[in-house]
Formats: structure tokens, C-alpha cells, sequence
């Protein structure tokens, strides 16, 4: 499978619910929306030290890096996760509406 560029956007979470997050974009090439959002989960888990207890990734939208269309579907999104156990943060899909 061809490789496309996505914009993935999250908000990152701390575990304690008076301490601010970050949102963010980022962009990542992937052969799907799920592979470019777990991309973009180990990525953005470096920002989450011991600090942040365990943080939580809200995935928002993974679209076309040109494009506003969500392309991301929470049951692709949980296949990935499924695959991919290693990350250090857990990621949730919190679509925008």
C-alpha cells in the first residue's frame, strides 16, 4: 500500500483534571488514517513525562493533509491500537462534530 500524508488532530490530556493539556496537529504519512494517528500518538507521547501520570490522547480528526473530512473511524482507530500495544499513553477517539 501507497503511503499518504494526513493531518491528525489531539488534544493531550494529564491524568489529573485540574492541570492543562495541549492540543495540537500534526502531520504524518501513513498507509491509513488509523496508521497516521498512532503515528501520531508515539510521537506526541514524548511531550507526556513521569509527570503526566497517565496521560490520555484524544484523537479529534485524521484527515487529508489538504482536507478538513474526517477520514478516521473509531473501529479502525481500535484495530490499529489492537496491533500496536507498545505506546506509553492510552488513545482515545473523541471525533469533532
Amino acid at each position: 500500500m501507497q503511503e499518504s500524508l494526513y493531518k491528525v488532530q489531539w488534544i493531550l490530556n494529564h491524568d489529573d483534571p485540574k492541570r492543562p493539556g495541549f492540543y495540537g496537529t500534526t502531520n504524518h504519512l501513513g498507509v491509513s488514517p488509523a496508521a497516521a494517528a498512532i503515528a501520531s500518538a508515539k510521537s506526541v507521547s514524548h511531550a507526556a513525562d513521569d509527570s503526566w501520570g497517565r496521560a490520555q490522547l484524544h484523537i479529534l480528526r485524521v484527515s487529508a493533509h489538504l482536507d478538513d473530512e474526517n477520514l478516521l473511524s473509531g473501529n479502525d482507530l481500535q484495530a490499529a491500537l489492537r496491533l500496536d500495544a507498545s505506546l506509553p499513553i492510552d488513545v482515545v477517539y473523541r471525533p469533532l462534530c
